[in-house]
């Protein structure tokens, strides 16, 4: 908020942290991996 150059660093260290401590609890973190898989799935079937 105060600097537009810290917020994506710091926003991404955030994610990282979150998904590094809790890859089942994190909002963003677990909807990315999960789309992903889902659309492989697809893709080989």
């Amino acid at each position: 908020m105060a600097q537009p150059e810290e917020n994506p660093k710091r926003r991404m260290t955030f994610l990282s942290k979150r998904a590094l401590a809790a890859p089942s609890s994190s909002g963003p973190g677990k909807i990315r991996p999960r789309a992903g898989r889902l659309k492989s799935e697809e893709k080989n079937h």
